[in-house]
């Protein structure tokens, strides 16, 4: 089974769930309260319009900028977590 489209809405929804929990966890406060999404489900909507008559192209060109912020964000988040890195981390 190749992934579709629906399958980047899951992975953006369940990046934010998975970093909210991580931040709560090790009693990070996030600027964010629901990291990444934004920019995520931007690019996922505008990528999945790229077939689109006309705007397609332009569509998927914003997508790819989308796309751009939504990673650069979630490495920020990765950096964040790596410097917050507690001795013991209690199973959850």
């Amino acid at each position: 089974m190749v992934p579709g489209i629906e399958h980047d809405f899951f992975v953006v929804l369940n990046m934010t769930t998975s970093l909210r929990n991580e931040f709560a966890r090790r009693g990070i406060v996030a600027k964010d309260p629901e990291p990444a999404k934004l920019p995520g489900l931007a690019m996922c909507i505008l990528l999945a319009c790229f077939f689109v008559r006309l705007f397609g192209p332009f569509l998927a060109l914003a997508g790819l900028v989308c796309w751009i912020i939504y990673w650069i964000r979630i490495f920020g988040y990765s950096r964040t977590l790596d410097e917050v890195r507690p001795q013991t981390l209690p199973a959850m």
